[in-house]
């Protein structure tokens, strides 16, 4: 009976198509649901599949980009109330994001939960099966960390965070404190990493020991245990750091247009398996161009390697009038015709260098925080870091150049929450004029709780000024 539960449960919460080309769906129904590793092995496919992937969401309400006259489009009002910071938008993006969270991590405890199925007195089963498991304990981190990242705010122990839930029925859990969920992330962290350490992945669309240490180093930093993140990433960049700090663009391009599903960039440790173009919410056509311009403040030389591939220059209308140059969104396309299906990259190894630069910095060890960083800089072909810059100045330089690397890619707005960085709002199709502020103390940037999760759960409590459960 329990069985057939699990597999109801999970045909409700895996309701997307299967980006691996694996029809899990046939794969957990009747008799043989769940009960072979290759069958855990389809599901789990379907769980990176329907993972959240709204990096760009998370850019636009960061400063990574300014709105170009397009946004006034109907269509795309939704995408310009949530670079207002609508409270409206806000909710409905926030009860989106909620549920899929929460989807995936029901998916996960019901594979976990199936173990009890598999037959483990045959090798082969038992050391694919430490692989799922160990991806499946990552992957629930992942989860975990997103969500305190969107839900929660800069960490103090006591902090409220998120709900952990690990069973298979509905739990009516309030949210766990901040120090209880880095706890339970780093203790997922360590269980994954003791079952993936001595195993070979077969792509980039797994994660992977390697994974799990840049996963790790991300938490630390979340929780300002410096020491604790240093740590991972110098294991990590031991392992696959860059071999040496020669430029490499084909390295970098790689990373953003390859469609392999085997290693395409050494500087890749993670990324989602993607058939549908990841910036498709954000173009207007290829006539007319993009919805939101990347911030001018974002510039790369014309001899660093990132020169337009992380943004493509643009001629486009400017207030529906006179044509202007705009650096667009380049990542994931190598053209403005270019709408081909990418990876979505989630993992890669410059972030190591960038953590492990920030928590030199913070601990003041000044020196080898220019070294780390310079590395990277030199790598990107880009102006590196003099030995007279040091203490806060060495430390803002190295988040400006952290801001500069991830255009695009979500970790910039939650760097911001982070360090308790206001966001700055520009006038349509002016980047020269600030249309407002969002304070480090406004309410909108802890995302609220949504109301199905209130209503049937009394236990779990609100962020602050966020509606109530209604009655």
């Amino acid at each position: 009976m329990k069985k057939k539960f699990y597999i109801l449960l999970l045909l409700s919460i895996l309701h997307t198509s299967c980006d691996l080309d694996v029809d899990y769906k046939d794969k957990i129904s009747g008799k043989d649901a769940i009960n072979t590793p290759q069958i855990a092995r389809d599901v789990l496919n379907g769980v990176y599949s329907s993972y959240p992937k709204e990096a760009l969401s998370f850019s636009t309400l960061r400063d990574d980009f300014f709105p170009t006259y397009l946004i006034f489009k109907i269509e795309f009002s939704s995408l310009k109330k949530l670079y207002d910071w609508d409270k409206e938008q806000i909710e409905k993006f926030s009860a989106q994001l909620w549920t899929d969270y929460y989807n995936t991590i029901a998916s996960i405890n019901i594979i976990l939960n199936s173990e009890q199925y598999i037959n483990l007195s045959v090798t082969d089963n038992i050391v694919e099966w430490e692989i799922i498991k160990g991806e499946c304990y990552a992957l629930k981190a992942m989860a975990y960390l997103d969500l305190l990242n969107i839900y929660s705010s800069k960490y103090a122990d006591n902090n409220l965070g998120i709900i952990l839930k690990d069973k298979i029925a509905i739990e009516k859990k309030g949210r766990a404190t901040q120090k209880e969920c880095i706890a339970e992330i780093f203790s997922l962290l360590e269980n994954a990493r003791s079952l993936l350490k001595s195993k070979i992945r077969k792509s980039f669309y797994y994660l992977d020991y390697q994974s799990t240490l840049l996963l790790s180093a991300r938490a630390a930093l979340f929780s300002e245990n410096y020491n604790d993140a240093i740590g991972y990433c110098e294991e990590l960049i031991s392992l696959v750091g860059f071999v040496n700090e020669e430029p490499n663009l084909s390295q970098y391009h790689n990373m953003w247009f390859e469609k392999s599903s085997e290693y395409s960039s050494s500087e890749q440790l993670f990324a989602f398996d993607n058939k549908i173009f990841p910036l498709k919410n954000f173009i207007n056509s290829i006539t007319n161009g993009d919805i939101v311009a990347v911030n001018p403040i974002y510039d790369y030389s014309i001899d660093d390697v990132r020169y337009n591939i992380a943004s493509l220059p643009f001629e486009m209308k400017s207030n529906a009038s006179e044509k202007v140059t705009r650096n667009l969104i380049g990542k994931y396309r190598t053209s403005i015709q270019d709408y081909t299906p990418h990876p979505y990259n989630a993992l890669r190894i410059a972030e190591a260098y960038y953590i492990l630069g920030e928590c030199y910095s913070r601990t003041g060890m000044d020196t080898k925080a220019r070294e780390t960083v310079n590395k990277i800089l030199k790598k990107r072909n880009a102006r590196i870091i003099d030995n007279t810059t040091s203490g806060k100045l060495l430390l803002d330089r190295i988040i400006e150049e952290k801001r500069k690397e991830f255009v695009g890619e979500g970790c910039n707005y939650f760097d911001c929450k982070r360090l308790d960085k206001p966001i700055k709002r520009y006038a349509i199709d002016n980047f020269n004029i600030i249309s407002g502020i969002i304070s480090v103390n406004d309410y909108r940037r802890l995302f609220p709780i949504p109301q199905s999760e209130l209503k049937y759960n009394n236990k779990a409590q609100q962020n602050p000024l966020w509606p109530k459960p209604l009655q």
